[in-house]
This record gives structure tokens, C-alpha cells and sequence, in this order.
């Protein structure tokens, strides 16, 4: 959370992605070498797709959803991984939440909000993509 210079208003999304990242990493309580995710599965976790939290991304806006002349993308910053699959919970600039697989990510670069919305307060609920 200090690293990605994002308000405490974002802290239940970080503590989420931890406890995403713990279920892949090796821990002490389990047998050496192995993570909770392949106790659990038996198979090992697909690390591929994580990103670091907090930092600056563009959502590609699905083809079906583009005008003529319009936007293919939109700046968010990356909250938070889906279980599921290989896809990743967004907040855009406005403060809504999307859920998208097609992302590219620039984790040299923070989120940042500005003033105004870092007052912003996430929903109480998961977040939803409507």
C-alpha cells in the first residue's frame, strides 16, 4: 500500500491479493517446497499473470463496446486478482471497478489518483464490472 502511494480506502483490496499471493508461495506450515494452491489442487500455481499491485495500467475496451473514433482503452489501476482465471480486477479514474483479462500493465509506474478521487470510498461489496 505505501509503495503504490494509494489511499487506506484501498487497504481490503490489498489484503485480498495477499492472501491470493499466500496460496501460491511457499510457506512454513506445509511440506517444504510446495505451496497452499497445490494442497490444495494438486498442481502448481500459474505465476505468469502476477503484476505488481497498485501500479498503473490501460483496460483494452472490448471490440463490442468501441465507437467509431472512440477510445480501445482506459487508464485504471490494478486492485486485485480473480480467482477463477487469469484476469484482473481494475478501478478506473473515476472509481469504477472492471474485471478484465486484457490488460497491459506498467509496473514501473504507481496508480495515482488525483485529489479529488482519492476520496473516493471502494463499494462495500466485491467489486462488480456493471
Amino acid at each position: 500500500l505505501a509503495h503504490s502511494s494509494l489511499p487506506a480506502s484501498f487497504l481490503a483490496n490489498a489484503i485480498l491479493t495477499v492472501a491470493y499471493l499466500y496460496m501460491r508461495l511457499p510457506n512454513s506450515t506445509i511440506p517444504k517446497g510446495t505451496t497452499p494452491f497445490e494442497q490444495l489442487y494438486s498442481k502448481k500455481p500459474d505465476l505468469s499473470h502476477l503484476q505488481v499491485w497498485g501500479c498503473h495500467c490501460w483496460v483494452h475496451i472490448p471490440w463490442e463496446k468501441c465507437t467509431k473514433g472512440g477510445p480501445k482503452m482506459f487508464e485504471a489501476i490494478f486492485v486485485q486478482y480473480k480467482d477463477e482465471r487469469i484476469s484482473w480486477w481494475v478501478r478506473d479514474l473515476k472509481g469504477k471497478y472492471h474485471f478484465s483479462h486484457d490488460v497491459e500493465f506498467n509496473e514501473d509506474m504507481p496508480g495515482k489518483l488525483s485529489s479529488n478521487q482519492r476520496m473516493l470510498n471502494p463499494p462495500s461489496e466485491i467489486p462488480s464490472d456493471s
